[in-house]
């Protein structure tokens, strides 16, 4: 990364409930001792596609295990608060069908943890058609970036 002048990588975090969570887990530490040791940045990037308990699982494994990943000095801030990306939110796909007031309620949920959270959402949000669910423009707007 630093070669090619890449200053920030984002942890891309399926759901760690499953088989891979130990492998899930130890690539999280491996990601901070790199970022660490080679002045680099990084922040975790939940992608939901596929949870089915998302809502509690999300918010289970960012206090038990993620959270404590913003004490590293390489962890990305904007505006002092710790960065963290959800990725899969509206989408009008099958494996992402939670309702908008749970997806609100995790947006909301972590920027009152003191987040700085990132929405990695549809190309047709604003209209919500298409690649888009209807209903989601209220989670799309409570992001703080998408």
């Amino acid at each position: 990364m630093q070669q090619n002048g890449c200053d920030t990588a984002a942890l891309q975090r399926f759901n760690p409930t499953g088989g891979e969570g130990p492998t899930r887990d130890a690539m999280a530490v491996k990601v901070r001792q790199a970022a660490e040791q080679y002045g680099r940045k990084f922040y975790i990037m939940y992608d939901a596609t596929g949870w089915t308990n998302m809502q509690s699982e999300m918010k289970a494994d960012w206090t038990a295990k993620m959270s404590a990943y913003t004490s590293s000095p390489a962890y990305a801030r904007q505006n002092g608060k710790p960065v963290v990306c959800i990725w899969g939110f509206g989408f009008d796909e099958a494996n992402k069908a939670w309702p908008a007031s749970v997806c609100l309620d995790v947006v909301n949920w972590l920027k009152g943890q003191g987040c700085y959270v990132i929405g990695g959402v549809p190309t047709h949000w604003l209209p919500g058609n298409e690649d888009s669910r209807p209903g989601y423009l209220d989670v799309h707007h409570a992001f703080n970036m998408l």
